[in-house]
């Protein structure tokens, strides 16, 4: 589902750009996507196996659980990496240089737990490049809705991932590790409620009055299903965000 989550902002912002819509880009940013999904996945379970060894939910993980070495991890870090770099190189010039722009921020992701209160935001920050990466993949220069919806999904991420985090509070405030859902904990769904409806307000601007509603709707029927005492429904709850972006999709290629 994280893979879905990272492509979603950049099949956004290619459909926003380009008319017809761009198959082959579209292709591409998928495959992308899911290389460097894996590769954040793979260097942030690196630097946390001992984290995640003290977390009920995380403690099973390959590397915190020993299942694999640092020396096996290494090996498919590099072919997602490989797999990366050849998506990077197909990418026009501008697209190239943006995304490489982001990575200072995608390497200080897995420890801003450590220090920073609200770690969440630093993953919005970089999850949602893609929609500036889509946008200019396909020869088009930046616009103002670019940096809106840009700013949107930043909303969103907080949102949906302040609802995962939330099954790994207890833990995380025993271990002293940082979260938004220790940030939010006197009211969750106020502050995620927010994040959905500033996410709405990107799109209202940008004149998808469909798409704000949607979001709108299934925001509403996920936090009135979200049970705050049975932690694990939040991973239910970051699944349906995947299914949002892709109907989000929909309503894009049927403008």
């Amino acid at each position: 589902m994280g893979a879905l989550l990272l492509y979603w902002p950049c099949a956004w912002g290619v459909l926003l750009a380009a008319s017809p819509a761009r198959w082959d880009l579209l292709a591409l940013l998928l495959l992308g996507a899911a290389a460097m999904r894996g590769a954040g996945c793979v260097v942030n379970d690196m630097l946390d196996r001992r984290i995640d060894a003290g977390v009920a939910r995380t403690a099973m993980r390959p590397l915190a659980s020993g299942a694999l070495s640092l020396r096996a991890a290494w090996l498919i870090l590099a072919g997602a990496l490989g797999v990366g770099l050849l998506v990077w190189l197909a990418l026009p010039a501008a697209a190239r240089w943006l995304s490489l722009a982001s990575v200072p921020i995608a390497a200080l992701y897995p420890l801003a737990k450590r220090f920073f209160p609200c770690p969440q935001l630093v993953l919005a920050l970089v999850f949602n490049i893609g929609v500036l990466v889509g946008w200019l993949a396909t020869g088009q220069g930046l616009e103002p809705a670019a940096w809106l919806l840009y700013a949107g999904c930043i909303f969103w991420t907080l949102a949906y991932d302040t609802v995962y985090a939330w099954q790994d509070r207890a833990d995380d405030a025993r271990l002293g590790v940082y979260s938004s859902a220790r940030l939010v904990a006197g009211a969750p769904k106020v502050w995620v409620g927010a994040g959905y409806a500033l996410f709405a307000l990107s799109w209202l601007f940008l004149g998808a009055w469909s798409a704000a509603a949607l979001i709108l709707a299934a925001a509403g029927g996920l936090l009135w299903w979200w049970d705050l005492t049975r932690p694990l429904e939040a991973g239910r709850f970051f699944a349906a965000n995947a299914a949002l972006g892709a109907a989000l999709a929909l309503l894009l290629m049927m403008r």
